[in-house]
């Protein structure tokens, strides 16, 4: 298990560093972020977990998210304000592999 350390946080970004950096961006959960994603739960009728991630990526001013889920898909356009976020299926047609432990982190 990649999370058997004393310091899993510091596990996770270790993981978030060995993936294309320049396509990730990490957002750091807080109050804010949490009431912003409960208006999207109310106006939007988004689920509250897909709105902390509409949330997170607006925060992060992304152009655009992706996401396998289609109803979710149906928001893009519609969050945001101006420009509106686009919420796009992904372009990679599998599951990226995670690095073995014996690889460099």
């Amino acid at each position: 298990d990649y999370l058997d350390g004393d310091n899993d946080n510091d596990n996770i970004l270790d993981l978030f560093e060995a993936y294309h950096p320049r396509q990730f961006i990490l957002v750091e959960l807080d109050r804010s972020i949490a009431q912003e994603s409960w208006e999207l739960v109310w106006d939007q009728n988004i689920k509250p977990k897909d709105a902390i991630h509409v949330v997170s990526a607006l925060r992060a001013r992304a152009d655009v998210m992706f996401t396998s889920d289609k109803g979710l898909r149906r928001h893009s356009g519609n969050v945001g304000g101006m420009p509106s976020l686009r919420i796009e299926a992904p372009h990679w047609s599998r599951q990226m592999p995670l690095p073995a432990d014996d690889e460099p982190k």
